[in-house]
């Protein structure tokens, strides 16, 4: 994809990015890459003098790199156009983000897999072979990647990403014991809530609650192979390492 330089300036403008440019703006970008790896057109960052320093762009034109703003880039190359900014790195990735984003993902319902809801919004995709049922609510922008299974009381909020093998709404294993020492299976009556732009990773499981709902608020992010227990509660913003359990 080819992004004006100008059109990147824009974004930044929107979201509210404290920035200066130094360059030329009607220039294009059609790619990104690590600093080491720089080429014409392309996008990057760079968070310390001393790496930028080590960089030779003597083959490179017509770049875009993101570089702190107490970095000195004068007469650094006239080929090069800079993002002057307080977080390059962060500023890098929500860019690549808005313009370079790899949709893996098509829009509406793989064929093979059964929707039993009729509470879900139009704007969504979801893969082959998921399995979503009749109690399930998915709100606009809402991406399953494949073999996804959804059941029971599950609300799943705007913009948000579960990848691959994950289950959703699956009753806990927990057992109580009666008088006599044997198991009682605990049904879980509760559901599962999950808030906007939340990414779940491949491979998590997310038990319904037993008689509240399991909540997982907005922003967060599950790595690959959590387990998130019945009736857990996880905050905003909140960021759980690959297998993990809760």
């Amino acid at each position: 994809m080819e992004v004006r330089i100008e059109t990147i300036l824009d974004y930044l403008d929107i979201t509210g990015t404290d920035y200066k440019y130094i360059g030329i703006k009607s220039i294009c970008v059609n790619k990104y890459a690590s600093i080491d790896n720089l080429e014409s057109n392309c996008i990057s960052y760079i968070e310390d003098k001393e790496n930028i320093n080590n960089c030779s762009f003597s083959d490179v034109k017509d770049a875009l790199i993101l570089v702190p703003n107490s970095m000195n880039i004068v007469n650094v190359s006239n080929r090069i156009n800079f993002i002057s900014c307080k977080e390059p790195k962060l500023n890098f990735f929500s860019i690549i983000n808005e313009f370079f984003k790899n949709e893996d993902y098509f829009g509406g319902i793989n064929k093979n897999s059964t929707v039993s809801s009729s509470n879900i919004d139009r704007n969504i995709s979801v893969g082959a072979y998921c399995y979503i049922g009749k109690d399930v609510i998915l709100e606009d922008g809402v991406v399953l990647k494949n073999n996804i299974s959804i059941e029971g009381k599950v609300f799943i909020g705007k913009n948000t990403i579960i990848n691959s093998g994950t289950v959703i709404g699956k009753n806990s294993f927990k057992n109580l014991c009666n008088k006599d020492g044997k198991l009682i299976k605990v049904q879980g009556y509760g559901g599962v809530c999950i808030g906007e732009n939340v990414e779940i990773g491949s491979n998590v499981v997310i038990e319904r609650g037993s008689v509240e709902d399991t909540k997982i608020f907005n922003n967060v992010k599950i790595g690959n192979g959590c387990i998130i227990s019945s009736d857990s509660i996880i905050e905003e913003n909140t960021i759980i390492s690959d297998m993990s359990n809760v």
